[in-house]
């Protein structure tokens, strides 16, 4: 199964911060992949990760993470981490990280037939 690598995307969030141009890469793969997700998923699966709350991520829900890929969920939490709404989280970002990860195998576990 595939597997969010923490360090993998801590690299593509230093690469991203670096250039313009990388940025604007990212930004656009991000809204790319944010298409694939209903708002009401984007909302569990985002409520989920960075603010923890109880949330449940609903199973249709998860069969859209699993649809959209493990890439495309590090990519919107990496774009989320540079918004300025989510400054604070940025020293958290291991955790974050590591409930994306957490979320990508509960999806994937739930997906598969």
């Amino acid at each position: 199964m595939a597997n969010l690598n923490v360090h993998t995307a801590l690299a593509i969030l230093v690469m991203a911060v670096s250039g313009a141009v990388v940025v604007e890469s990212l930004h656009a793969h991000a809204e790319r992949c944010r298409d694939m997700l209903s708002l009401v998923c984007e909302d569990e699966v985002l409520t989920r990760i960075f603010l923890y709350r109880h949330t449940r991520v609903s199973h249709e829900c998860c069969k859209e993470v699993v649809r959209m890929g493990g890439a495309c969920l590090e990519v919107l939490v990496i774009r989320d981490l540079e918004d300025p709404f989510f400054e604070n989280h940025t020293k958290f970002a291991h955790k974050i990280f590591d409930r994306a990860q957490h979320l990508w195998a509960k999806c994937t576990s739930l997906a598969s037939p």
